[in-house]
Formats: C-alpha cells, sequence, structure tokens
C-alpha cells in the first residue's frame, strides 16, 4: 500500500473507533461496543432495547474457543445434532448419542 494509502485507511480507522461513531455502530447493527468510552453513550439505547444490553453483558463471560484443530469439525457436528432433534424429530439424547460418536471418530 502507498503511504497515501496507508495514511488513508488510519484516518478511517480513527473516525471509525470515536466513541459517537461506535455508539451509532452497535444502534445500527446490535453488537457489542468495541470501545468502553462509547458505553455511556449507549445508556438510552440500552434502556430502550433491554433486551439488545443482554449481550453487551455476557461479555466478561466469554471464553475463547478451544484452540484444537478439531473444534470446527465438533462444532458442525453439534449443530447438525440440534437440527435433527429440533427439526427432523430426532429424540434430543439419540442425536447427542451419535453426535458423541461422530466427535470421537474425529480425533
Amino acid at each position: 500500500a502507498s503511504e497515501a494509502q496507508v495514511r488513508g485507511a488510519l484516518e478511517f480507522w480513527k473516525y471509525l473507533m470515536e466513541p459517537p461513531n461506535v455508539a451509532r455502530w452497535v444502534q445500527a447493527s446490535y453488537y457489542v461496543p468495541v470501545r468502553k468510552s462509547a458505553i455511556p453513550l449507549l445508556e438510552g439505547f440500552y434502556r430502550e432495547n433491554p433486551f439488545r444490553k443482554v449481550a453487551f453483558e455476557q461479555i466478561t463471560q466469554a471464553q475463547e474457543r478451544p484452540r484444537v484443530p478439531q473444534f470446527s469439525a465438533w462444532a458442525g457436528i453439534l449443530a447438525e445434532a440440534l437440527e435433527k432433534s429440533l427439526k427432523g424429530g430426532v429424540p434430543p439424547q439419540k442425536a447427542l448419542e451419535e453426535a458423541q460418536r461422530k466427535a470421537e471418530a474425529t480425533r
């Protein structure tokens, strides 16, 4: 990238990270704020939309995904089991037992 492009990208990033812009982005996208300094600007939004604040409040409990190569496969297997149980009429216990067998086979 040219020096002008780098400067432009940096200026754009600075603009995006300004608290009022972060707050607008949160309100438009329903994502959690990426800067703590935007939180006071969202008090009214969260008061009017308390269900949107739940994800924000739960972020303190978030954990990183396991760093194992099989994680993506396991997530897919679990999603498939949930779908079979919720939409396919398969009893939950049976769907999960099948998922367990598949997950163990990916080791």
